[in-house]
């Protein structure tokens, strides 16, 4: 049952972070022009919360694979 939550997860978070470098970050500047958020630190702090949400839970699906 946590096979296809958890497949589901990891391409979340690969689709999350890759776009996310040091140099550039483009799935935050596609979030600050889709005028969901008001300014860019609103789209910067909602993009952060996600990506380390989504790592959390990896983790935690991870772990409950692991135990059962």
């Amino acid at each position: 049952m946590l096979t296809p939550i958890r497949f589901f997860v990891t391409v979340c978070l690969i689709a999350l972070i890759v776009p996310q470098t040091n140099t550039e970050n483009a799935l935050l500047r596609a979030f600050n022009n889709s005028n969901l958020f008001k300014n860019y630190g609103e789209a910067k702090t909602f993009l952060r919360s996600a990506t380390w949400l989504s790592i959390f839970l990896y983790i935690v699906l991870t772990y409950l694979a692991t135990v059962a």
